[in-house]
């Protein structure tokens, strides 16, 4: 579908499950409210510069939005068994996540624009085990934590650098 511009999404399909449109030119997407029993999207590799929501997609386990042109990302609430998250290649500067992601176990959002960790996020999602953020214009204390690592899971770095940010600064 590499030639594949637009697509016309409407309610109904209440029963779609599988969702795998990569390697397309789409520019905008809508994923209707009544799309209930998706479990798996695939939007990699398009030109997404606007993915939208229109509802919550409760049983949703694998989201995956990877080499767009995404500069932000905003998911309303109910993606409460979202498992798997993965953003990368985007130019995300804003991330807007509502509500908790109670079963989000690994989160991918490297090379991006990200300035700030998303912690609320992280606080919501108490089943992650890891997080891919290297790329980001993260800030200088944490970058110099991450030494150059991009690659690995930083959530034990992220995590450390939140319980300081928390403490505030050493006192003398």
């Amino acid at each position: 579908n590499e030639h594949l511009e637009t697509v016309s999404t409407k309610e109904g399909l209440s029963k779609l499950e599988r969702l795998e449109m990569f390697k397309c030119k789409l520019r905008k997407f809508r994923i209707p409210a009544s799309w209930t029993s998706l479990q798996y999207v695939n939007l990699d590799s398009n030109e997404l510069e606007q993915i939208r929501f229109s509802g919550a997609l409760p049983v949703l386990e694998i989201l995956m939005i990877r080499g767009n042109k995404l500069n932000r990302f905003e998911l309303p609430e109910g993606f409460k068994s979202l498992s798997q998250l993965y953003l990368d290649l985007n130019e995300i500067s804003a991330l807007n996540i509502k509500g908790n992601l109670p079963e989000l176990s690994l989160f991918q959002i490297r090379e991006n624009k990200l300035t700030e960790i998303p912690i609320t996020m992280l606080e919501g999602s108490p089943k992650l085990q890891a997080l891919f953020i290297g790329g980001n214009n993260l800030p200088e204390a944490l970058q110099a934590e991450l030494n150059g690592r991009e690659e690995e899971n930083l959530l034990p770095e992220v995590l450390r650098y939140q319980r300081q940010m928390k403490a505030g600064p050493p006192q003398k």
